[in-house]
């Protein structure tokens, strides 16, 4: 067996799907369900990068805002919707810009895989996946936090090591996907007033309906109720 060390597995891995983008491009099987009539209307990047001393490569992500009006607080790849005469390497790189505030000079496209149909079979995603030439990059990002809250890596083979399958239904079709639990994950840019506010929120709506429900048992909640800070502590 081929031993090689994590810095060199992204030359190995880049070589691999180079290699098999060729091979399967155009060999996938049309489904009659997922023919050319829905089209591909949106992109997302799937950065690749090296981190630590080791050059381990991990996988970007980012957990949208709870305040977005979709897919809130969902762990996604950042991209969005085409706009007019854009590629979709155009639109995965002008989201991942507009959402993680990384430079555009530190995205470097290796390709993209075939598209993804949405669970509603309106559109389809396209894949970009690139490679994020330096960690500094993401050390030196400037976060939309209005659509997101963190910016998460995690290791591609710890990813591969932990993968299991989920199934859905809708009335049109039936599909399987893969479902990651990563156990080793990178935490960066995380917005903790987004957070700290949003969890207030819920915590007070909380406490309203379990008021209003049960009168007489949830007393309110006052500011005497917390114990007091120690300004010693650390």
């Amino acid at each position: 067996m081929l031993r090689i060390s994590k810095r060199q597995m992204t030359t190995e891995v880049k070589r691999r799907f180079l290699e098999n983008l060729a091979q399967t491009a155009n060999t996938i099987p049309k489904h009659s369900r997922l023919s050319s009539k829905i089209p591909s209307t949106m992109s997302v990047l799937v950065p690749l990068v090296e981190v630590g001393d080791s050059g381990e490569l991990h996988a970007v992500f980012t957990k949208r805002s709870r305040h977005l009006k979709s897919h809130r607080g969902e762990v996604c790849f950042p991209g969005g919707k085409q706009e007019e005469n854009e590629t979709p390497e155009e639109t995965a790189i002008r989201e991942t810009i507009e959402e993680m505030g990384i430079d555009d000079s530190a995205i470097e496209i290796w390709g993209h895989l075939r598209p993804v149909v949405t669970r509603h079979l309106t559109s389809s995603v396209t894949p970009i996946v690139a490679f994020i030439r330096s960690e500094d990059y993401l050390k030196q990002l400037k976060v939309n936090h209005h659509e997101v809250q963190a910016v998460i890596s995690a290791p591609l083979l710890n990813l591969a090591e932990n993968v299991g399958y989920t199934q859905f239904r809708n009335p049109k079709m039936k599909y399987r996907i893969p479902v990651f639990r990563p156990t080793v994950f990178k935490v960066t840019n995380f917005d903790f007033l987004n957070f700290a506010l949003d969890q207030g929120f819920r915590s007070s709506e909380l406490e309203l309906k379990l008021r209003k429900s049960f009168p007489k048992r949830i007393k309110s909640t006052r500011a005497s109720n917390f114990p007091k800070s120690n300004p010693n502590s650390t």
